[in-house]
């Protein structure tokens, strides 16, 4: 049984037919019998990889370009590895190495999603563009390009590109999504509204085809029909807290207060982390009256970006 178990061929087919816990035990086992063969290594690596196990990942996918540093898609797949970890920088410098020997669209994709995770919209489209051309019928990488577009204020383009996408993939539901956001973005709202409206159901009842509605109706300050798409993103997700973060922002806008101060700390009980919740309750806590929260909140924010000087104005308006 164990020789069979450790069997690297049948690892290879339990990966390809994506059972993933059955290869690592083949993976685990060849790799205790042979620990300088760089493609079991690797094939370890990126079981590891495809688990989510990224430390695992690095470990095994690190062995395998010492044995053999030349073994390329160990480096691509440890690139992906240390961008799942936020280590971005290392993660373009390894895709970079990589691209170096063939431009590949897949991996371009990753470079340009590692630089756009970096805050570097405009290389990330740049490289997206490249990819494109290299391979015109990738609806992701249009999609992507135009999240980066609309990153750098560039809405009319990021529209474009999504209708450019839509030609591949009509019936794309994030394409359809992102394009209605960047006609919301460029003002364009009541032709925003009309691309979701006329979308597929399954589309609209989507989390984000849901917040995407009611960003799109809040924006029309039609706050009844902002504030039922809202709650719609929340039943269908309600582990994500930017439904429970918008929804309070309409109720501060109708003037519910209380109601807004309770989907911002629901959003913070999700989220701690997230510095516009914070100033959002803080300026709701403002409007109600509580100084010393709003305070509070308001450091809060700045503790969380320190960098960000509307928070900074915000806390010494009230200090």
């Amino acid at each position: 049984m164990a020789e069979k178990l450790g069997n690297y061929e049948d690892g290879l087919a339990a990966l390809e037919g994506g059972d993933y816990p059955e290869a690592l035990k083949h993976f685990v086992v060849a790799a205790s019998k042979d620990s300088i063969d760089a493609n079991i290594q690797y094939a370890l690596g990126f079981t590891h990889l495809c688990l989510g196990s990224y430390d695992a990942a690095a470990r095994a996918l690190m062995r395998s370009l010492k044995i053999q540093p030349d073994h390329s898609a160990a480096l691509a797949s440890l690139a992906e590895v240390r961008m799942e970890q936020g280590k971005y920088g290392i993660a373009a410098r390894a895709f970079t190495e990589y691209l170096a020997g063939e431009d590949v669209p897949y991996h371009l994709n990753k470079l340009a999603a590692t630089y756009a995770r970096m805050g570097n919209h405009d290389l990330a489209v740049t490289i997206y563009r490249t990819s494109m051309i290299l391979e015109p019928q990738n609806a992701t990488a249009y999609n992507n390009c135009a999240i980066s577009l609309n990153k750098i204020g560039k809405h009319e383009e990021a529209a474009a590109t999504c209708r450019s996408g839509l030609k591949i993939a009509p019936r794309d539901c994030d394409l359809t999504i992102n394009l209605a956001c960047s006609l919301r973005l460029s003002g364009r709202l009541k032709t925003a509204l009309r691309v979701m409206m006329e979308s597929d159901e399954s589309c609209r009842h989507t989390y984000a085809g849901a917040l995407e509605i009611g960003n799109t109706y809040a924006d029309l300050k039609m706050y009844n029909e902002a504030v039922y798409n809202f709650n719609q993103a929340k039943q269908i997700n309600p582990e994500s807290p930017d439904a429970y973060d918008n929804l309070g922002i309409t109720y501060d806008q109708m003037g519910r207060y209380e109601d807004a101060e309770r989907e911002y700390r629901r959003a913070l009980e999700l989220d701690p982390s997230d510095a516009a919740v914070h100033n959002n309750l803080a300026a709701n806590l403002e409007l109600q009256g509580d100084s010393e929260g709003a305070r509070f909140e308001f450091s809060r924010a700045v503790q969380l970006e320190p960098r960000n000087e509307f928070f900074r104005k915000n806390l010494e308006s009230v200090s």
